[in-house]
This record gives C-alpha cells, sequence and structure tokens, in this order.
C-alpha cells in the first residue's frame, strides 16, 4: 500500500510542479488588474475623486483632465458589486477622497459579472484584487479559466518576444485607439449591445441597489459626495434598450438624490452635446468624446 501510494505522488508531483510554476509565471504578466490594485495601495492616500464603473466610464472619463487628483478605477464590464468591493478594500487608504464618481448605465440594477458571457473576468478580482469568491474555484487560476492557446500567446508575447501588455494609463484611463465605425457597423454595435444590455430577469436588482446603498451611507457618514453619472450613450444604442429598466434606474437614482444632500446626479444619457464623432461605437466615448465628458464632469465637481 505504502508502495502504492508512492506512486501515486511521484506521479502527480511533477504534473502539480508545473502547473504552480505556469500559473505563477501567467500571474506576473503585468495586466491591468494588478495594475489598479498596485496603484489604489500605493497611491489611494492622495485621491481625491474615485471614478467607478464599467467600460462606459473606463473608457470615457480620463482623469487626465480633472483639476483634482483622481483616479479611473472602472473596467470592462465590471459591474456594481465589484465596485463596492474595490471601494471598501481601499476605504482605509482612500484618506483624501472628497468625491466618488458612480456612472449608472442601462445595466447596472441587472447585471453581475458572474451572470454573463464575461464570468471569466472574475478570477481577476479574486487574484489580483483579493476581493470576495463569487463563483466556482476553477476560475480562480489563470490556466483554468482562460483557453490553453489564449495563454501560450500571453506567455509567448511577454517572456518570449519581450512585448509589454497595452495597459491602461498610470491614471486608470484607457481610451479606444481603433478606426471609425461606418454608419452601418454604428447601427450594429447598437443592437449586439442593447441585446447583451437588456434583461429578463430581476434577481440582481435588489442586491445591486444594496451595494448603491451602501456606498451612499458611506458618504452620508464620512462626509463624501456621490456623483451618479448616467454617461453619454447613443440613440441608436438607447432607443433599443427596454423602457421599464430606463424608467426603474432613474427612478432609483432619482429617489437617493431626492433625499439625500450629499448625492448628485449627471444625466448626459442622450444629451446633443455629444455627436457622431464623439463615440467609438454606439455605447462608448472615443478619445474626443472622453475629453469632453472629462472636461464638463471637471467643471461640475472640482471648480465649481
Amino acid at each position: 500500500m505504502k508502495e502504492f501510494l508512492k506512486k501515486i505522488v511521484l506521479f502527480f508531483f511533477p504534473i502539480i510542479f508545473i502547473f504552480c510554476g505556469a500559473e505563477y509565471i501567467l500571474r506576473h504578466i503585468p495586466n491591468d488588474y494588478s495594475s489598479k490594485n498596485n496603484y489604489l495601495k500605493q497611491n489611494g492616500n492622495e485621491i481625491e475623486i474615485l471614478i467607478l464603473g464599467s467600460s462606459h466610464a473606463y473608457r470615457g472619463i480620463n482623469p487626465s483632465y480633472f483639476d483634482c487628483t483622481t483616479f479611473n478605477a472602472a473596467y470592462v464590464s465590471q459591474t456594481i458589486d465589484y465596485d463596492y468591493f474595490i471601494f471598501k478594500k481601499f476605504e482605509k487608504e482612500l484618506t483624501s477622497l472628497e468625491t466618488i464618481v458612480l456612472t449608472i448605465s442601462p445595466f447596472t440594477l441587472y447585471n453581475q459579472l458572474q451572470d454573463g458571457t464575461e464570468s471569466w473576468r472574475v478570477k481577476n478580482y479574486s487574484i489580483y484584487y483579493q476581493v470576495p469568491k463569487k463563483i466556482e474555484s476553477h476560475l480562480d487560476f489563470e490556466l483554468t479559466s482562460m483557453r490553453s492557446k489564449v495563454n501560450f500567446k500571453r506567455f509567448y508575447s511577454y517572456y518570449l518576444l519581450k512585448r509589454t501588455p497595452n495597459l491602461s494609463q498610470e491614471n486608470g484611463f484607457k481610451t479606444f485607439s481603433l478606426p471609425q465605425l461606418s454608419q452601418n457597423e454604428f447601427v450594429k454595435s447598437a443592437r449586439e449591445a442593447s441585446e447583451r444590455h437588456n434583461y429578463k430577469t430581476l434577481k440582481r436588482k435588489k442586491q445591486n441597489q444594496n451595494y448603491i446603498n451602501n456606498i451612499v451611507q458611506y458618504g452620508k457618514k464620512n462626509g463624501i459626495d456621490i456623483v451618479f453619472v448616467f454617461p453619454p450613450v447613443s440613440e441608436d444604442y438607447y432607443s433599443l434598450i427596454q423602457e421599464n429598466q430606463k424608467t426603474e434606474t432613474r427612478s432609483f437614482i432619482g429617489g437617493l438624490v431626492k433625499s439625500n444632500d450629499h448625492l448628485y446626479s449627471v444625466d448626459l444619457t442622450t444629451n446633443e452635446m455629444f455627436q457622431r464623432d464623439h463615440f467609438q461605437n454606439a455605447d462608448h466615448l472615443n478619445k474626443k468624446g472622453a475629453e469632453k465628458l472629462s472636461s464638463y464632469l471637471n467643471e461640475k465637481i472640482c471648480v465649481n
């Protein structure tokens, strides 16, 4: 029996060793999650304005245009639960915080990251932010949450070709570097995005409202303003969003703002300031649009 167990150990040891080594190597390839986590850890005490939200904020609000010290902690497909977890993790470091900019999109109340096609991103928050696990443990590893082909390309590019990944700016923002879409492509992007952002279930609504309420209560207790920003999107996109989502979202945020003096709402959803040439696709601003939105928010928050 002992000899059998010894053979089992000898068989599995190199497999485990190779797995752990490969996982270690992949985790040390620079990425936006670890970069943002490290910035908040090292510079959190300097941040006066913290931006939270999905890619609508990540691609749309550039801290470089703010007169206050601002950091963009938003990211692609980031949902309100992870906004809350990130904020809670670094609340003790954010000693200079005066304002939280929380972007509110048509899907904010209805979606959580683990539910959709982007659930593979959950492991990034678990690994690099060390936030609570949300779904099954096999997604806590780079090796098991991504296809082998993708991981090999990352390894080959960084370690063999010595190519640095295309990361966010130090302030957390990243714009698109893609060509302008044709009109047909733009309309197609509106249809595809609205299909992803229209929800038939309300199972996350109460939970997500609670996350927002928790941030609101923290701000009230600690003298921090909360600015809810409804970011600009095209009419092509917004017209395809379910009416109940739009109505319920505005009603919920409007009720909070009405009953709390430290809350403010900036609704630029289909504002005429933002024209076709300000958009990369139907629901994301391009570099020009991000500059316009960021300058506008700076005037509202830092100057006034």
